[in-house]
């Protein structure tokens, strides 16, 4: 586990420990897109991700991950519609779990790229949705997402942890790697980015080549995670 003095891992502590935070983490059954059901099973598996991603990431890219991972779901038993299974609002509106998120996260950070990519994290995933039923997708949001996200560095490493699951879609995540692959130049990109067959671009494969993610068993923290196992 990282125990060097981190920031982000002493505010992790602070998150997991909220009382919103906690109440959540039960809710859910199986459904498309998340076959494990809950919000601490979806925590669990995105956790073994990060940890197979650790060997590229810095102390502060780990932790604020981690947060990400926390945060980016919790809300979703808060969102009326998705409570109600009403209908899915938009991603920007009050009352969609990604703006409540935000609005929690907010709370205890004003850092633009955290907050933006908890905004954020499944409007790629809408918009090849869009593609995938239309044909073509809107280019005003898709023009509007390339403007909010200031670290795409942080957002990359996050749609593949987020979107590397049983319930998720390779050929979804592709499609949005390859859409942003300009935006981002840092670990992801660097040292796991590989070609595409017939050369259409470039890829985050590193879940191609290396199998089913594994947490290590010297730098990996466990999720979901006891806010007593960090230290304020």
């Amino acid at each position: 586990m990282r125990l060097r003095p981190n920031a982000w891992r002493t505010l992790l502590g602070r998150i997991v420990a909220d009382p919103s935070d906690q109440a959540n983490l039960d809710w859910g059954s199986p459904r498309k897109g998340h076959p494990e059901a809950t919000i601490r099973a979806h925590i669990h598996e995105l956790g073994s991700n990060l940890n197979a991603l650790s060997p590229e990431l810095s102390d502060d890219e780990y932790w604020k991950l981690a947060i990400l991972i926390h945060v980016h779901d919790i809300f979703k038993p808060d969102s009326h519609a998705m409570r109600t299974g009403s209908y899915a609002p938009p991603i920007l509106d009050p009352d969609s779990h990604a703006s409540i998120a935000r609005a929690f996260l907010a709370e205890f950070t004003d850092d633009v790229s955290m907050l933006a990519t908890v905004q954020y994290h499944d409007e790629p995933f809408a918009l090849y949705r869009q593609w995938q039923r239309k044909g073509r997708y809107n280019p005003v949001r898709f023009e509007s997402l390339l403007t909010a996200i200031p670290d795409w560095d942080l957002f990359v490493a996050f749609l593949i942890i987020d979107g590397t699951t049983a319930g998720k879609s390779l050929a979804a995540q592709d499609e949005g790697l390859s859409s942003v692959k300009s935006r981002a130049s840092g670990s992801c990109t660097r040292s796991k980015v590989g070609s595409r067959p017939g050369g259409r671009g470039r890829r985050c494969g590193w879940w191609r080549r290396h199998g089913p993610p594994r947490a290590s068993s010297t730098d990996a923290l466990t999720f979901p995670v006891d806010p007593a196992s960090i230290p304020h």
